[in-house]
């Protein structure tokens, strides 16, 4: 991932450095040969620059603006990439399951499995399952949620008390 954003960034200060040399190598300090007269089949002119000049030289054929445009294209990617990755990079790692916590997840489906069967979902039910919770690992926990309150969403399970769902 370094090695992306290093790469990034010094494409973009490559960009930056070419466009500087362009712009050094195509002035010059003698004065421009007098423009072709209208009509006497010349090539055409070329584009004129955009932006300000900087200490009166300027690079022929490069359209400033465009080339910051790009710059500003390729820094805010760059950008993008980084935070991307520093997000990724502060997600923990996914816990192994273990031996108890893969029992646990087995009697938490087994809890679920038997409320769908009887149709309810009770106190009883809700003090099983959080007992089971405080021994699964995240993933496991998110697994078992996602089919309990769809199964309650759909009505194939009532919920006859008021309080916490586990």
């Amino acid at each position: 991932m370094r090695l992306h954003q290093a790469l990034i960034v010094a494409a973009v200060l490559a960009a930056i450095s070419i466009a500087f040399l362009v712009g050094r190598a195509s002035s010059s300090d003698a004065p421009s040969a007098a423009p072709a007269p209208a009509g006497a089949g010349a090539a055409a002119a070329p584009a004129p620059l955009t932006g300000p000049a900087r200490s009166g030289h300027a690079a022929a054929g490069v359209d400033r603006g465009a080339l910051r445009q790009v710059i500003r294209e390729e820094l805010s990617a760059a950008l993008d990439d980084r935070d991307a990755n520093a997000a990724a990079a502060n997600e923990p790692e996914p816990e192994a399951p273990t031996k108890a916590n893969l029992a646990a997840t087995k009697r938490a489906h087994a809890v679920v499995a038997s409320a769908r069967k009887a149709g309810e979902w009770t106190k009883a039910d809700a003090k099983a399952l959080r007992a089971e919770f405080k021994q699964m690992n995240d993933a496991q926990r998110e697994e078992l949620i996602t089919t309990l309150f769809p199964a309650i969403n759909r009505g194939e399970i009532k919920v006859r008390y008021r309080g916490r769902p586990f």
